[in-house]
């Protein structure tokens, strides 16, 4: 809704002017883009904070699989899925510049499937790191909710 600035009438975003004085709501209609301009890019800028979780965790990933192909934690088939799984949330963490609620849906997804797979190969890595898994699964929930605010926002005031 536009408000005029004259007489203070709710008029439809679609009007040029006021439906009760007459007054012209070129000035109001153009405030309210540039409003809403701002408050998209807002939205869009907490989506993509998960860049930063997804990115955390592909480096996290490629380290441990270093480090413990070094020390004999893992055969060279574990360091092979660490490995190919780092280079997957790096693609997402690239990805993410463009796309960061699908980046971030996705990441999500391979995230939580990666460690349900391995609790369910051995219980006892729920407990490994879990404050860190807890911190990516709340930022990339928070990423996802943001972008479907943003999206939502951008269709209805018709910015897309």
């Amino acid at each position: 809704m536009l408000t005029c600035s004259q007489c203070l009438h709710a008029n439809a975003r679609t009007l040029k002017f006021c439906e009760n004085c007459g007054g012209s709501l070129a000035d109001v209609a153009a405030a309210e883009r540039v409003a809403d301009e701002s408050e998209a890019e807002f939205m869009l800028l907490e989506v993509k904070k998960a860049k930063g979780a997804i990115g955390l965790v592909a480096i996290l990933q490629i380290v441990f699989a270093v480090i413990w192909t070094l020390t004999d934690v893992v055969d060279t088939t574990g360091m092979v899925v660490m490995l190919g799984l780092g280079g997957a949330f790096a693609g997402l963490w690239a990805w993410c510049r463009s796309n960061p609620l699908a980046a971030s849906i996705v990441a999500l997804l391979l995230f939580a499937t990666m460690h349900l797979a391995d609790a369910i190969v051995d219980p006892s890595t729920i407990k490994n790191g879990i404050i860190l898994k807890i911190f990516v699964v709340v930022v990339l929930v928070k990423a996802i909710s943001a972008g479907l605010k943003h999206r939502e926002f951008v269709r209805e005031r018709g910015m897309a």
